[in-house]
């Protein structure tokens, strides 16, 4: 399964995982790519406390943060987040892992909303 949010700050970071926590939900591996004007360090720090499998990859615009510059040991690196999404289902299906958890970016979670759901493009919700 997937679970894609938009946290694109520290703040909604820290939403993201007290929600997390508050509905028990658990996952496996994380997609992260975010542009490269935000608190990256902080963020990833904070998201790392899940202990899940860490997968950066650039969003599909030119302020894109450079996933080398944030990677830690152990963490993958994706060249696009069309390959981020195909490792982390290669991975899932390996390890019969929890669900994905794809953030950091508005721009990161459309493009894997557009792939995941096979669209040309991701269409403007309606609310």
């Amino acid at each position: 399964g997937w679970i894609l949010d938009g946290a694109h700050n520290l703040e909604a970071v820290e939403a993201l995982l007290q929600a997390l926590e508050e509905t028990g939900e658990r996952p496996a591996l994380l997609v992260f790519g975010a542009a490269a004007d935000k608190p990256l360090a902080r963020m990833l720090a904070a998201l790392r406390r899940l202990g899940c499998s860490v997968i950066l990859a650039p969003p599909p615009i030119p302020r894109a943060f450079d996933p080398q510059s944030c990677a830690a040991p152990g963490d993958a690196i994706a060249a696009d987040v069309a390959g981020a999404l195909e490792l982390a289902r290669k991975l899932a299906a390996e390890h019969r892992a929890g669900p994905v958890l794809v953030t950091g970016s508005l721009f990161t979670v459309a493009e894997a909303r557009r792939l995941i759901l096979h669209l040309d493009v991701d269409p403007p919700l309606r609310l």
